[in-house]
């Protein structure tokens, strides 16, 4: 054995002869040092053989030399053996300066093996902050020198402080302390190690703390008490809101996506998830930040995100606008009209490349037909499927009236609205609403009602089916029909509507919507509906007393330029008048604006 000194390894029981006994939890290196200090020494050097740091030169020299028991030796802890044998960092886990609680080294002067941890940074006993550093000259203390005043400047070292804790913060300290001693999964820390929760307690306090993009890399003054306090502080109120905290985390992490690239959105979260975290107990870290993804994310998950679980990757509920034209059979463009009803978004690229969104759950809405072709599936005329689109008994996901598009599309989600199950006993036969229209003469406005009351189940449908039946098919009972259209007329007298009355003076309907709003026409607005009506004894009356230039043009075969310059009397409307599109003439004043005129 090398040595300095000869005489003190020939005599080494000689050199202490005072032999303080460990404390329970008692810093290992910090014993060595108080061991040394009471017999004179101020290190190791020259009395052992071989590195002075090794835990095994350190374990010959106390039990040999202080005569330690093992129940004695298992009293001290040694935190940097403890991080090699788990292949950890120590930069991670422990602190390069001693900590201490005043008011415990005010009781005894003694440095316990968990204050070197950068987890610890309150004391639990005295509810408050660890300290490390002189509070008068800010100087760091080493193991080697540490009492209870400053070996730079003398400043007392124990001098207890009032301290206002947070209570998370608290009951974090609690449990990882609980963990330390126990070596055991703490349920109130997911069920983790002491190491494998201190891991994941710095990560969330860093990503707390940390700005978007900001960087991850500790420097030596970062594992400061000040600032391990600031991330165990953080990272407790995660835990204790847990999970809606670290759901509120991960949303300011991406408020505003620019990009297709999970990496790039949710920046240095992404790598202590995926790299810093990236062992198996912390499956369910990702597992949440993978829901949060599928759930809020709008761009798409391909093969690149490699890390992401592969069901992950084919539950993400959006696609391309181009992916999703494919699949549906139906164009971009048309999708595109539907974006924002489809929950879709747009990401612009700096490139200035868009990439267009949809979400997949939509996808009932994007299978749709056209107006012929909700024709033939509703067994109905077209000229009655627009009577309903009119009537709004049946919308249009993209109308022509109000988009430029080129023709109509019609959701099938709207469509199965208008098929029907067998809702009564067929006693007689019935007849189909097909029939009806072709062969029954039903008014628009009938129709309309009749198509209400099918959707409301006011009327039963009798067919023998027990497949749903289309609009076209659906059969009711003769003898129910004949009641409710009996009733219906009763109830809105003999009237038309403005579209009908156009027919019937053979005007055009905006012609007979000029006459209505000037007052020669007379309407009345329905109480159950919006729409205008026009009695059937008004428009007699109108016949009566009014003629259109046209009609008086065909009679006298001329035309009506030619017929307006013989005219003698005034027109009542017109579009000289007052911007009618047709002249009309009171019939009354006719005879005495000249002879020659026939009507």
């Amino acid at each position: 054995m090398n040595s300095h000194n000869p005489v003190l390894l020939r005599q080494p029981d000689g050199c202490f002869l005072s032999r303080p006994r460990p404390v329970q939890e008692e810093l290992l290196v910090a014993y060595l040092y108080r061991t040394l200090r009471a017999n004179g020494h101020e290190s190791l050097l020259g009395m052992v053989d071989g590195r002075s740091d090794s835990i095994d030169v350190k374990r010959e020299f106390l039990i040999r030399h202080l005569r330690l028991s093992t129940e004695e030796w298992k009293r001290l802890i040694d935190p940097g053996y403890a991080i090699s044998q788990i292949k950890g960092d120590r930069k991670l886990f422990l602190t390069p300066h001693i900590r201490w609680c005043p008011q415990c080294v005010e009781e005894s002067p003694i440095l316990l093996g968990r204050w070197l941890y950068r987890t610890t940074v309150v004391c639990t006993q005295h509810r408050a902050f660890m300290r490390d550093e002189c509070p008068h000259c800010h100087s760091l203390q080493k193991i080697q020198r540490f009492t209870r005043t400053c070996y730079t400047c003398g400043t007392c070292l124990s001098k207890p402080v009032n301290d206002k804790v947070p209570k998370p913060l608290i009951q974090l300290q609690i449990q990882l302390d609980n963990a330390l001693r126990n070596g055991q999964p703490n349920p109130f820390l997911f069920k983790l190690r002491y190491h494998q929760a201190a891991k994941l307690v710095h990560y969330l306090g860093v990503l707390a703390c940390s700005a978007h993009r900001g960087g991850i890399q500790e420097r030596a003054s970062s594992r400061r008490v000040q600032n391990d306090c600031m991330l165990m502080e953080a990272a407790s109120t995660i835990v204790k809101n847990w999970p809606d905290s670290f759901i509120t985390l991960l949303a300011l992490k991406q408020a505003d996506p620019t990009t297709n690239s999970v990496r790039n959105d949710f920046g240095n979260l992404y790598s202590v998830l995926y790299r810093s975290l990236k062992e198996e107990e912390f499956q369910f870290l990702r597992d949440s930040f993978e829901g949060y993804v599928n759930s809020h994310w709008t761009g798409i998950l391909t093969k690149k995100n490699r890390f992401f679980s592969e069901h992950t990757r084919h539950s993400h509920p959006r696609m391309t606008i181009k992916k999703a034209a494919r699949l549906m059979e139906t164009t971009p463009a048309l999708l595109r009209r539907k974006s924002a009803e489809l929950q879709g978004s747009e990401i612009m690229f700096r490139s200035g490349r868009r990439l267009r969104t949809i979400g997949t759950t939509q996808s009932s809405r994007l299978k749709g037909t056209t107006l012929m072709q909700a024709a033939r599936i509703l067994h109905l005329p077209e000229r009655r499927v627009r009577m309903m689109l009119t009537a709004g008994v049946l919308q249009a996901e993209i109308s022509p009236l109000i988009f430029s598009a080129a023709a109509w599309f019609i959701s099938e989600e709207r469509l199965q609205a208008l098929f029907f199950r067998p809702t009564g006993q067929p006693k007689e036969v019935g007849v189909s609403l097909y029939r009806l229209c072709r062969y029954g003469r039903l008014s628009e406005t009938e129709f309309i009602e009749l198509v209400r009351v099918l959707i409301s189940q006011g009327l039963d449908v009798v067919n023998a089916s027990k497949d749903p039946i289309p609009l076209g098919l659906a059969e009711v009972r003769r003898i129910d029909l004949r009641r409710w259209l009996l009733t219906l007329r009763a109830r809105k007298g003999s009237s038309v509507s403005v579209d009908e009355a156009a027919k019937a003076l053979g005007v055009k309907q905006q012609v007979a919507y000029q006459l209505v709003h000037s007052g020669l026409l007379r309407s009345y607005r329905a109480p159950d509906h919006a729409d205008l009506r026009v009695r059937d004894v008004d428009l007699k009356t109108f016949r009566q007393e009014y003629v259109s230039l046209a009609a008086l043009a065909r009679n006298n075969k001329t035309s009506p330029k030619a017929l307006l310059t013989r005219m003698l009397c005034s027109p009542v409307t017109g579009p000289s008048v007052d911007g009618g599109r047709q002249y009309f003439y009171r019939i009354a004043d006719l005879p005495f604006c000249g002879h020659d005129i026939e009507f």
